[in-house]
């Protein structure tokens, strides 16, 4: 099984180093943040707004394929190492505890949690192409973005056994969300799309009970576990994820309960 890491031997040997792997320095995610705020969320409608849309087909179509390939690839990538780290480590115990500090951000899973990091930068993009176009920017739009970009390297840098989980939950939605915006893109006519929205509030669902467990299991300046002791990382987390779980229902009322409904009142009438 050793011979088996994701068949890259380098990845092997990677480890999160914070203020020395490439990004993980405060600067970057917190300047990207603060930067997005400002110049897509705030500035660019307001520029835009005197201004044609854009149309960006071509670039939707782009854009929304390589992050469909780069969450496929994301999610084989950890999938393939968690079975390994399973059977390295001879149970799920180190892979959610690590009591002994030998998994937390090292090896190919933690490559991919890395990367799972980098891509959150380039889905900012998401937002500049939607003020491009002269689209409505919402809250849980530029909010869900830019947090989990935080998110993700703070679960980086204060070294949280189980940040590969909520990120393979991501990367399983992503897949076929950013699938159908490319056939959007393409103008392909798409039926599923609430069924996306419902995916997305059973991973938030998920990640909060997976949590919500964990942190009562292991919780506690009595906890072997690494980063359990000094636990603000995790409630932030898990308040997080709540947060979004929230949003996403009320974008579910609002999109598909209430429209349905107006709309059988209005046959009825």
């Amino acid at each position: 099984m050793e011979g088996l890491y994701l068949y890259y031997p380098p990845l092997n040997e990677f480890e999160y180093l914070p203020g020395e792997t490439l990004l993980s320095h405060w600067i970057w995610p917190w300047g990207a943040c603060a930067l997005y705020l400002l110049v897509v969320v705030l500035g660019l409608p307001k520029w835009m707004a005197a201004r044609p849309a854009y149309s960006l087909r071509g670039v939707l179509i782009i854009h929304n394929y390589f992050l469909f390939l780069w969450s496929l690839i994301m999610w084989l990538g950890m999938v393939a190492s968690l079975v390994q780290a399973y059977v390295r480590h001879g149970g799920i115990y180190v892979l959610v505890c690590d009591p002994e500090d030998v998994f937390v951000g090292r090896r190919s899973l933690f490559f991919w949690c890395w990367l799972f990091y980098i891509s959150k930068f380039y889905e900012l993009g998401d937002t500049l192409l939607l003020a491009l176009r002269k689209r409505p920017i919402s809250f849980l739009q530029w909010y869900h973005h830019a947090m989990t970009l935080l998110l993700a390297w703070i679960c980086l840098q204060e070294r949280l056994p189980t940040q590969w989980m909520p990120q393979l939950l991501n990367c399983t939605v992503h897949i076929p969300m950013y699938y159908y915006f490319y056939l959007r893109a393409r103008g392909v006519p798409v039926w599923w799309r609430n069924y996306l929205t419902q995916l997305q509030i059973v991973q938030f669902v998920v990640v909060c009970i997976w949590s919500g467990v964990l942190y009562y299991l292991y919780g506690g300046e009595a906890s072997p576990c690494v980063s359990y002791k000094d636990s603000w990382a995790d409630e932030f987390g898990i308040a997080l994820y709540l947060s979004y779980l929230f949003l996403f229902l009320q974008f579910y009322y609002h999109s598909y309960i209430s429209t349905a409904r107006a709309a059988t009142e209005g046959k009825n009438k």
